[in-house]
Parts: structure tokens; C-alpha cells; sequence
């Protein structure tokens, strides 16, 4: 442990701490002019008795339309209302600390007249905020929001039918309710995931409700063409069956860049079948049954397709079907 020397005088402008603080430190003090400093055997920590310090309250730009899973660096704050050295350090989000331009980690002391900026990691999501914020001294910046923007058609033009886009999904076509928007299948059956290539893993068989055998609860979700509305409405439900398996998956769903996938509505589902699965085993498919988000007219049950030949069933909502999830 050193018990000397201290330092005293030679450090009043920038870098500070100009001596490096290691193990052979230990124990030393220095001066910077305003207050003590003590090399702890790996970084000079601001001495006890030294000026506490809070920084006026500040706040960065919020930024939109960036890029997914990019680092994404702030704007500078000129860090003032305070004297002598305080700690800065990263809270949830934040993923670095820039101190006049230059990157410093994830905390580092600051003195006024510094700049600060901080950075996060952009999520890999289209239209989707990350938040981040950073404590100086006794202050904590106001929440720093930076949302990607919508993610790009992977399947610009007007592609085929069954055409398998750039990140995956599979162009199904227009959908089928009159408002002529292009709907995507997912690259994989739920419990798959897509390699880039193929799917890998094992598909897992949901209930259209909890499993739950002879369920007489009525969600009213009837539609045979709005698959997106059936599945929120699926979704948000509270009831004897919450969750809703099959809806739940595809609500829950974050896949190819996007998190608003939904199960198909009956007819959607049938034009799934016709355009992208064929005999059943096309783009992944099993040949097998496959659930819509379309409850039946008896409260319990639930319509689904055979994807070997098309055919429309409803049955118990306690059975176990496949799931491929769509989106617009």
C-alpha cells in the first residue's frame, strides 16, 4: 500500500488523473485543483469529504426512423451547475459514455464544462423504441427514446405467389377481404426457426384455447377474413381460456424484422393453403391441420384448414393443431 506520494497541483486541466491508478498505486492521493483524489489499486476515486455535485437537469434528442440492432450515439449536453469532479455512469439501456467526443465505457468521472453523450443498441424490430438514460452525479438525464423505422418490404414489386422474400417470409398474395394489401406467411411453422435457408427444429401443436375440453365460452371473434382483429382481440382476453394458444403465439411472435404477426382468419388461411402450401408440404408446411383465429358457430369450436387439400373444418377448441402466422 503506498502511503506516499501525494501529489499535489500538477493536475488542473484535463486528462486528471495523468499518473495511471494501478496495483503499485494503491493508496495514493493526488490533487486536481478542486478536491482529492485516491487511486484505489485500479481508478482514482474522488476523495471523502470532496464536493458532491449535481448537474442541471438535461435531456438528448430523441431520434427516429434509425436502422435495426445498430449502435445509435446521442447528441452532446455541455454539462453544467455544478464544481469539481463528479461520477457519471450508464442506467438500463444505455450501452456507453462519450466524455468531450471520445468513448469512455459504461462510466467515468466529468467536470463542467465536459460534454456528455451516451449510446444504445437499436431494436431489431421495425417502428420499435428503445429507451435509454445516464446519471451525472446526483442527476439522471431525461429518458433518451430511439425508434427504428418501418422495416422495408422485403418483397418490393409485385412478386409471385409462393416467392420466398429476402428475410424469409413467404409472399402468400392479396389478401383476401377486398382491401388489396400483400400478406406474408412466416418463414416456420410456430417452435420452428428459419436458418436462412430451411426450418430446423421441432413445430409445436397449440389448442385454439387452454387445452381446455368443452369450453361453452363465446369470444365472438367470428370473422372470416379479419385475422388480424380476431387475433388481437384473442389476445387481450381474460377469461376461463386465457391464454388463447394458437392467437397468443402469433400475437407474441418477433420474426424477419417484424413483431405483427397474427393467425389467420379462416378464408386467409384457405388462400395460404391454395397459394403457398399446395399439397400440403410446400414452404414448410405438414400436410397437417392448421388453426385459423375464426371461432365456429358452436361456442365450441374453432375452424381450421387441411393443408393437404384445403378442406375447412371446425372442431373442439381443446385440440392440438399446427400454427403458421401471418402478417400485412
Amino acid at each position: 500500500m503506498q502511503t506516499a506520494p501525494v501529489i499535489l497541483g500538477t493536475l488542473t486541466a484535463p486528462p486528471y488523473a495523468a499518473i495511471t491508478c494501478d496495483a503499485s498505486k494503491a493508496g495514493m492521493l493526488q490533487w486536481t485543483g478542486t478536491n482529492f483524489q485516491a487511486c484505489d489499486g485500479t481508478t482514482w476515486t474522488v476523495f471523502a469529504g470532496a464536493t458532491a455535485a449535481s448537474a442541471n437537469p438535461f435531456s438528448f434528442i430523441d431520434q427516429t426512423g434509425v436502422s435495426f440492432g445498430k449502435t445509435i450515439i446521442s447528441n452532446t449536453i455541455l454539462l453544467a451547475g455544478f464544481s469539481g469532479q463528479v461520477f457519471a455512469s450508464c442506467n438500463t439501456g444505455c450501452t456507453g459514455i462519450y466524455r468531450n467526443g471520445s468513448f469512455i465505457g459504461m462510466s467515468g468521472y466529468f467536470w463542467p464544462g465536459d460534454t456528455i453523450g451516451i449510446q444504445l443498441t437499436s431494436a431489431s424490430t421495425g417502428t420499435t423504441a428503445t429507451t435509454a438514460t445516464v446519471t451525472v452525479g446526483t442527476t439522471t438525464s431525461g429518458v433518451w427514446t430511439v425508434t427504428t423505422g418501418p422495416a422495408a418490404d422485403a418483397c418490393a414489386g409485385t412478386p409471385s405467389a409462393g416467392t420466398v422474400c429476402a428475410n424469409g417470409t413467404i409472399y402468400v398474395g392479396v389478401s383476401p377481404d377486398g382491401f388489396a394489401d400483400k400478406m406474408y406467411a412466416a418463414p416456420c411453422d410456430i417452435g420452428m426457426s428459419w436458418n436462412g435457408l430451411s426450418c430446423t427444429g421441432g413445430r409445436i401443436s397449440n389448442s385454439w384455447n387452454n387445452a381446455i375440453s368443452n369450453d361453452p365460452i363465446a369470444t365472438g371473434f367470428t370473422s372470416t377474413f379479419a385475422g388480424r382483429a380476431n387475433t388481437a382481440g384473442l389476445a387481450a382476453l381474460n377469461n376461463a381460456s386465457s391464454p388463447y394458444q394458437a392467437a397468443t403465439a402469433c400475437h407474441n411472435l418477433t420474426v424477419a424484422g417484424h413483431s405483427d404477426w397474427y393467425l389467420p382468419a379462416i378464408q386467409e388461411l384457405v388462400m395460404v393453403q391454395t397459394n403457398i402450401s399446395h399439397n400440403g408440404t410446400a414452404n414448410g408446411f405438414d400436410g397437417w391441420y392448421y388453426w385459423s383465429s375464426t371461432e365456429g358457430n358452436s361456442t365450441y369450436s374453432a375452424s381450421f384448414v387441411n393443408m393437404s387439400n384445403g378442406q375447412t373444418t371446425a372442431d373442439s377448441k381443446s385440440y392440438a393443431r399446427n400454427v403458421r402466422c401471418v402478417r400485412r
